[in-house]
C-alpha cells in the first residue's frame, strides 16, 4: 500500500528552505517525516501502539496575526514618503505583510498536537491548525480503533 499524505505541514515550512514536516498514512501506521536542511528523520507510530492524540488550543495564531497586521500598518506608513522608491517599497511590504495577515486569519486557530504511545509523547506539527487536526483525526481515528479492536478481541 502506498503512503497517503495526511498533511504537508505549515505554509511557513514551505517558505523556509530545508525545514519541512509531513505526515503520511501507511497501512498500519502513521509516518512522520521531519527534514532539517539535508537530514531527514522518519518516525513510525503504529495504530495498535497509539494511546492518545491530544490537541490543546494555542494563541499562536493571534500573536502572528497581530505581528503581521502591525508590520503591514508600519509598511503602509511608507506611502507618506514623497519618494517613488519609498512608495514602491511601501506597496511591496504592505502587500507582503497584508497577505501573511490574511492567510493567517483564513487558516484559523492553532493548536498543539501531541501523540502518546507507551514509550514516548511526540509533537505532531503538521496538524497544528484546528481545521487540519479535525480533518486528520476523521481519517486516523477509525483506523486506530479498528487496529486496537483487532488486538483486544480474541481470535
Amino acid at each position: 500500500m502506498p503512503y497517503i499524505k495526511i498533511s504537508k505541514g505549515a505554509s511557513l515550512m514551505a517558505v523556509v528552505p530545508g525545514l519541512r514536516t509531513k505526515l503520511y498514512l501507511g497501512q498500519d501506521h502513521l509516518l512522520l517525516v521531519e527534514q532539517l536542511i539535508l537530514v531527514e528523520r522518519y518516525k513510525r507510530f503504529y495504530f495498535r501502539d497509539i494511546q492518545a492524540i491530544a490537541a490543546t488550543r494555542s494563541s499562536r495564531w493571534i500573536a502572528f496575526g497581530t505581528l503581521w497586521g502591525f508590520l503591514a500598518l508600519l509598511a503602509a506608513l511608507l506611502f507618506l514618503v514623497q519618494n517613488p522608491v519609498g512608495v514602491i517599497a511601501g506597496a511591496f511590504f504592505t502587500a507582503l505583510f497584508g497577505f501573511a495577515f490574511l492567510h493567517n486569519i483564513i487558516r484559523g486557530p492553532t493548536c498543539i498536537v501531541r501523540l502518546q504511545t507507551a514509550i514516548q509523547t511526540h509533537r505532531i506539527s503538521p496538524l497544528e491548525r484546528m481545521r487540519d487536526f479535525r480533518k486528520g483525526m476523521d481519517t486516523i481515528e477509525p483506523l486506530i480503533r479498528a487496529a486496537q479492536a483487532s488486538v483486544l478481541s480474541p481470535k
